[in-house]
């Protein structure tokens, strides 16, 4: 048996406060993704737009989430956990609650995605 998961996750995205107060910057903390906004610093952004940035930014991101699932349990009653990027759990990772740990690992450190609670 399969079971997609849809997995609770956002990439972090974040509106920072500037040192002159009352103006916004944002920052993707994704790996790899260099976008910030505003992307030349001299300009300014009040933090109803910084928002609005960091908002529309992580939906690019949520965009290419990898389809991920839990699958199990098999005959021998483990699961596993894999990506469509290719991962796959390690062997050692046999109960549900490990594989979803490794599962948000792989997201976490692969993707650039964190946890939202």
């Amino acid at each position: 048996m399969t079971a997609a998961v849809t997995p609770c996750k956002r990439p972090k995205v974040t509106v920072d406060e500037r040192a002159d107060r009352g103006t916004f910057d944002v920052n993707c903390h994704v790996p790899g993704c260099s976008w910030t906004y505003p992307t030349d610093k001299q300009f300014m952004a009040l933090k109803s737009d910084a928002e609005d940035q960091a908002t529309r930014h992580r939906g690019e991101h949520r965009a290419v989430v990898p389809k991920s699932e839990i699958i199990g349990p098999t005959v021998s009653l483990n699961y596993a956990a894999k990506c469509a990027c290719g991962w796959r759990s390690a062997d050692g990772c046999i109960t549900r609650v490990d594989n979803e740990a490794a599962l948000a690992y792989h997201l976490s450190t692969d993707h650039g995605l964190v946890v939202c609670r």
